[in-house]
This record gives C-alpha cells, sequence and structure tokens, in this order.
C-alpha cells in the first residue's frame, strides 16, 4: 500500500512490473493418492503438493498443480515436457532416492551422464537440458537435485515432507524471488542463542525447524521444534526459523550462539 500511494504521489499511474512465475507441481510414486481418498494398505495421502503450492504462492508464483505421477519412466517424461511448455519452474516431490524405482533419480543420473544437450522445437527456439547438482550434503533434503529440462528449471525435491520443506526454502523461494527481480533473494538469516541443545554430530550441514522468542535480557533465543525428522511433519506449521547446526562431531549446546535462516511469514 505505501509503494502505491508514493507513485501515486508522482503521478505514475502505469508501472513495469515482472510477472508472476507459473510453478509446475508433481508429486511422484505410484503409493501416493488424493487427500481425499480413504486410507488404504500400501498407499499414503499427497500431502506434499498442497505445502508445495501455498509455499510458491507465499513467494509470489502462480502454483499449478499437476498430480502424481506413476514410477513409470514414459509417463514422467511425458508429464515434465507438457509442463516446460507452459511453466518457469517445474518441481518434484519424491522419487529422488536410490530406491530401484525412483524414476527421477534415474532421469537425473541420466542427464550428469549426458552432459548439457539441445532440445529443439525449430530453428527460432533452441532449448538446453542437462543436470545442474545432483544431491546436497546436508540434512534434511540430502536427495534435493536440480537440472536444466527443456529450458527451464526442475527442481527434484525429497518425498519427505521435513525435507521437502527445507529443500523448497533453500533453492525454490530463492529462484522464485529471483525470477521476479529481487536483487537480494538468499534468505535472511540473525544470530541467536540456542534454548535446547542440538547435540548430535553429523556428516553433512543441518537445518533445525525452530521457533523465535526474545528473552527478558533483550536476546533473541532459538528453540528446535521437537518432531523435526524429515519424515515428520507437525512441527513445520509452527517453525519460523531453520537453525544452521555446521557439520562436524559435535552438534551444538543450549546457550551457544548460532545462525538462523528466518522462514517467510
Amino acid at each position: 500500500p505505501g509503494h502505491a500511494a508514493l507513485l501515486g504521489t508522482f503521478g505514475y499511474a502505469d508501472v513495469p512490473v515482472y510477472r508472476r512465475p507459473r510453478v509446475a507441481i508433481f508429486a511422484t510414486g505410484s503409493e501416493l493418492m488424493p487427500v481425499e481418498a480413504p486410507a488404504a494398505p500400501g498407499r499414503i495421502r499427497d500431502s506434499n503438493s498442497a505445502m508445495v503450492a501455498w509455499m510458491a504462492e507465499q513467494s509470489g508464483a502462480v502454483p499449478w498443480l499437476c498430480g502424481t505421477l506413476p514410477d513409470d519412466r514414459a509417463a514422467v517424461e511425458e508429464a515434465l515436457h507438457r509442463a516446460a511448455e507452459e511453466a518457469d519452474l517445474i518441481i518434484t516431490t519424491g522419487g529422488v532416492s536410490v530406491g530401484d524405482y525412483d524414476v527421477m533419480a534415474c532421469l537425473l543420473r541420466e542427464l550428469g551422464a549426458a552432459g548439457t544437450h539441445v532440445y529443439g522445437a525449430g530453428a527460432d527456439e533452441v532449448r538446453e537440458s542437462g543436470l545442474l547438482f545432483n544431491k546436497v550434503a546436508m540434512r534434511p533434503g540430502s536427495p534435493t537435485s536440480a537440472a536444466i529440462y527443456e529450458g527451464k528449471l526442475l527442481l527434484c525435491l525429497s518425498g519427505n515432507p521435513g525435507a521437502c520443506f527445507v529443500g523448497f526454502e533453500l533453492f525454490a523461494h530463492p529462484a522464485l524471488l529471483a525470477m521476479q527481480g529481487c536483487t537480494s533473494p538468499l534468505p535472511r538469516k540473525i544470530t541467536a542463542k540456542l534454548a535446547l541443545s542440538v547435540s548430535k554430530g553429523s556428516p553433512h550441514i543441518r537445518f533445525v525447524r525452530s521457533r523465535l522468542r526474545y528473552g527478558d535480557d533483550g536476546i533473541i533465543y532459538a528453540d528446535p521444534l521437537a518432531f523435526s525428522k524429515s519424515s515428520m511433519m507437525a512441527s513445520i506449521a509452527d517453525a519460523e526459523g531453520l537453525v544452521i547446526i555446521p557439520a562436524g562431531p559435535q552438534g551444538l549446546e543450549a546457550g551457544e550462539w548460532a545462525q538462523v535462516m528466518l522462514l517467510p511469514t
């Protein structure tokens, strides 16, 4: 509102703006079923798609829910091709681990082996495909990967809800802000004092969901939330920041200072 008032004051009736990017969202896995479906043996509801859609909208984008993909390579490639025709960013969840049926992992490995190649649709349209990175040394969300697929950015997030959430905040959110002209798209960080210990060491950097609060001493405290494993989603709604625990044989103890990545509100 303040920007609109300022522009109006100086006579700017029309101003150039960035188009909101369109995000195609897929969930992969034959075990997935719609949220409204009754429980069934061997099946799980697709909770990631709704979460990613809300996060995309929170990032200024227009979400495009494309449904669930089966563990079938041909079906996945056809769906990605259609999405690349209309979307600015493609996000998939699941299918990026090391299982025999993780089709996105197989696709990414082949893109990496082939290197960058050109997908052509005529002399006036040249689209490149190639792997950007395959997996990240972090917890949660180590399967997170990225590629250029037929000229569009493809982000492959973990199927575990907590890991999917972290992967979106670290990679998709900044990418969407950059697409909309933001010159500082990376997440803002603050320094806070840990209210509880995160003692366990890890060979990878960790991002721990936490609440933030001001203490009576004027210091900001980061309070790590329970139920924060990658497969757990109960604490996602309460998270206000991600405490960054460096890789190493030990974590951080209560009372130590830590970097905290702030989450959008």
